[in-house]
């Protein structure tokens, strides 16, 4: 299993609480098959509502602690994620609810380290649209 770690990023809360955190990732990707995707809006809100995979937190809670090894740690949170994926590899945003939301999918997987790119992406596709 691989996973990834980011530098400190600091989130302005409420949740998580407002500071620095380390994020890392990994873990299996598990992907919804077409013939399903009717039970994935469902699904997507029980996964995003829970604290995620207990297992996959408890491993990459051991990862960051070796490589780490001296750093103490305020508080070890857990979060689950989730990997969109498009055919043609390209970052998708799209305006949804009559106007009042947009969408944004298709990071795949690598939506960690770039989000700040792809938050000024998202940024210019919501200016451009009003």
């Amino acid at each position: 299993t691989s996973v990834y770690v980011l530098p400190p990023i600091e989130y302005p809360g409420p949740d998580p609480p407002a500071g620095h955190y380390i994020k890392i990732g990994g873990g299996a990707n598990e992907f919804f098959e077409r013939d399903r995707w009717a039970d994935t809006v469902g699904d997507l809100e029980v996964w995003m509502a829970s604290a995620g995979d207990a297992s996959v937190a408890d491993y990459l809670r051991d990862v960051l602690v070796s490589l780490m090894p001296t750093t103490t740690f305020l508080s070890l949170i857990s979060k689950p994620c989730v990997t969109t994926c498009t055919d043609d590899g390209e970052l998708q945003c799209d305006v949804l609810g009559g106007g009042t939301v947009i969408a944004v999918g298709g990071c795949q997987g690598k939506a960690a380290g770039p989000a700040d790119a792809i938050g000024k992406d998202v940024g210019e596709e919501v200016v451009a649209r009003l």
